[in-house]
């Protein structure tokens, strides 16, 4: 195909995309952003021994520059969804000039080198995957190409961090409120846990010295909560009310949630985190508010079973507006080979209140349950 004709079709497999998931036709999306993904092939240089980072170089501004990012930010939010297991991960890339800034100008400027280290984690979390499967037993030493890559991701991250900090109140085009600052900040503590942890997918116990940067996630996703209450309106919402009219498709804070829900174990951080989901009732892209904190709710049960006793009850009781103090963190350390090491969600294309979750715990085979909707209903607060 020529030019022009590439760039009617990825507009075209865009709306598609756009179109399927407000409708809630969650299967069909991810093979229309596949359709995309394949035509881009095309046209990125791939820039890795394995094919799976393509780099885009385009003129910025340009609707090449539109629409290649706008696939860009679809793919990261496949990639966050199937992060919890293994499967074919590309790397989407846009050659950007090397500038020192000690500020970032935009908003948008400040995404585009999250987005960059997101990416870079992506890949090299599926290169450890790949490796992982040749190797006959664990390796006693991680490989030193891996690890110098992590080492620089972190570096990265660091001084994305420096200068995020110094641009809080200069970049022009957030918002009044500081929730978009309170979004880049989530999402960039959600990439440094990611990248401290990738080479150590074998050991979910990793994430137990995560707690302070999983509890900073819960507290600016609170104080974001408390700053939009003011546009909320409070009532129950039963399944599937979901209000189309709230729903996007780009990303928001429903993912960072998500991953705190599921890779914190302190019970108290992470039942919180479901229920500031619960109180979102739109879509943000593949991510449902209904569907994803039904799936936490799942994954609690089967890790903690009975384990925590009348600690359980305990854990139950605190506002919703009242972030954790150091006594929530006193708990016992659920077993290691209680905690889910890699799920798969099946989403389908119907409306149904049960869908399947697939999982595998420690080095055990994997297993299937129910997640259901039945009955479930959302409160504002607790």
């Amino acid at each position: 195909m020529d030019k022009a004709s590439v760039r009617v079709a990825l507009i075209a497999c865009f709306l598609f995309v756009s179109l399927e998931l407000l409708s809630g036709h969650f299967t069909t999306a991810q093979i229309h952003i596949q359709n995309g993904l394949s035509i881009l092939r095309g046209f990125g240089t791939s820039v890795e021994d394995d094919g799976q980072v393509l780099l885009f170089d385009i003129v910025p501004g340009s609707i090449d520059d539109a629409i290649v990012r706008a696939f860009c930010r679809l793919n990261l939010q496949l990639e966050l969804f199937r992060h919890s297991y293994q499967h074919p991960c590309l790397a989407l890339q846009i050659a950007e000039p090397e500038t020192s800034t000690s500020v970032f100008r935009s908003v948008n400027e400040a995404w585009k080198q999250i987005e960059r280290l997101f990416n870079r984690i992506f890949h090299l979390t599926d290169l450890w995957r790949r490796q992982q499967q040749t190797l006959p037993h664990p390796p006693v030493e991680l490989p030193p190409k891996l690890l110098t890559c992590q080492h620089q991701i972190q570096a990265e991250l660091s001084a994305c961090l420096v200068v995020l900090r110094a641009s809080k109140t200069s970049m022009p085009d957030q918002d009044p409120k500081g929730l978009v600052y309170g979004l880049l900040s989530v999402y960039h503590t959600m990439a440094s846990i990611m990248a401290d942890t990738c080479l150590r997918l074998d050991d979910e116990s990793v994430f137990d010295s995560h707690t302070k940067q999983f509890v900073s996630i819960l507290t600016e996703s609170i104080a974001m909560w408390k700053t939009g209450q003011s546009e909320l309106h409070h009532r129950y919402l039963r399944w599937p009310c979901i209000h189309m009219s709230r729903s996007i498709v780009d990303i928001g804070w429903i993912a960072p949630l998500y991953y705190t829900a599921l890779k914190c174990r302190i019970r108290r951080v992470r039942l919180q985190a479901v229920r500031l989901i619960e109180t979102t009732s739109h879509r943000e892209g593949l991510w449902d508010s209904n569907i994803v904190s039904c799936v936490a709710r799942k994954v609690m049960e089967i890790e903690e079973g009975g384990f925590y006793g009348h600690h359980h009850s305990a854990a139950e009781k605190f506002l919703l507006s009242s972030p954790p103090r150091s006594g929530d963190m006193s708990v016992p350390a659920l077993p290691r080979l209680s905690r889910i090491h890699e799920f798969r969600v099946v989403l389908s294309d119907r409306l149904a209140d049960t869908f399947l979750l697939f999982y595998r715990q420690a080095q055990g085979r994997w297993k299937e349950a129910q997640v259901s909707t039945r009955g479930k209903f959302y409160n504002s607060g607790y």
